[in-house]
């Protein structure tokens, strides 16, 4: 399974896809949090994915609500997506 880190803002959203044959690298995108910006971000991660292993779990922090046109978006293609609590992720750091 691919995984994707998605950092949300009010205009874009900044991506990370972990490299599933090394786990300490990353690629990265950036794309607007809009429709146009969505089908941007799948188009870029079908140029980087392995096809055998297409499927895609986005996570994210919940931020206001910056972050539900994009889980929607993703959720409704029929992609798993995590919206997580960011105090979560602060106690982690």
């Amino acid at each position: 399974m691919n995984i994707i880190g998605i950092d949300v803002s009010k205009g874009k959203l900044d991506c990370a896809l972990i490299d599933n044959s090394n786990h300490t690298k990353f690629k990265f995108k950036v794309v607007s949090n809009c429709e146009e910006g969505f089908v941007a971000l799948i188009d870029w991660l079908s140029k980087h994915i392995n096809s055998t292993d297409s499927e895609c779990h986005f996570v994210m922090e919940a931020t206001g609500v910056y972050h539900e046109r994009c889980a929607d978006w993703l959720f409704n293609a029929g992609s798993k997506v995590s919206v997580i609590n960011p105090a979560h992720i602060k106690y982690y750091g």
